[in-house]
């Protein structure tokens, strides 16, 4: 009729093939078979995206111990990072806690009560996670960021953490760390960085 039958899409499942037989009893020299592949879309998941939220705790709460602003644990660290942008997080301490997911954030601003022995962002642990800073603004906490054992530090694009009284800005022990482009204040009587034991 010289016209073309609709597509026959089949789906094989990994491991198996697909064979087929091709018959014709009259006008066979007008007929003609084609195939071709079709590349599956990407459903790969990037993680989750947490942006533009404002985390905060009521009077009192905020001076909590055990009040957390963000808690990353327990992820698939080969398969996906989270990522926050925009973020404003006011809490007494304990800002983010990470027991084992990279974290890259964009634009947050995290901001302590200035108590004795409070600590922004703390990793210290073996996951060996990578924290990524770009932009991000932390003060109001002795100690701003606290990432020891394992992983990486990159901090770009103006990100800034400043110390408490007395108290470190950025505090890393035994993993690698880069700063391009970024600021770290030690404040009126604290230390802007210190890092111990770097490979990097």
């Amino acid at each position: 009729s010289g016209t073309l039958s609709d597509p026959i899409t089949i789906t094989l499942a990994a491991g198996d093939e697909a064979r087929f037989e091709f018959y014709c009893n009259q006008y066979c020299h007008e007929s003609y078979l084609s195939w071709q592949e079709i590349f599956v879309p990407n459903t790969a998941w990037d993680g989750p995206d947490i942006s533009n939220n404002d985390i905060n705790f009521d009077t009192g709460t905020a001076n909590n111990p055990l009040a957390v602003g963000i808690y990353l644990g327990d992820c698939d660290m080969a398969d996906y990072s989270i990522t926050t942008e925009s973020n404003t997080i006011d809490i007494g301490q304990n800002a983010i806690e990470n027991q084992g997911c990279i974290w890259k954030d964009r634009n947050s601003v995290i901001t302590g009560g200035d108590l004795s022995g409070s600590i922004g962002y703390n990793d210290d642990n073996g996951y060996a996670a990578e924290l990524e800073l770009s932009g991000t603004t932390i003060s109001g906490f002795e100690t701003g960021i606290y990432k020891t054992t394992s992983g990486s530090l990159f901090m770009t694009d103006g990100a800034t953490v400043t110390a408490g009284d007395g108290g470190i800005g950025v505090h890393t022990k035994d993993i690698d760390v880069r700063v391009i482009d970024a600021t770290v204040d030690g404040g009126a009587t604290g230390t802007g960085m210190l890092i111990e034991d770097s490979t990097y």
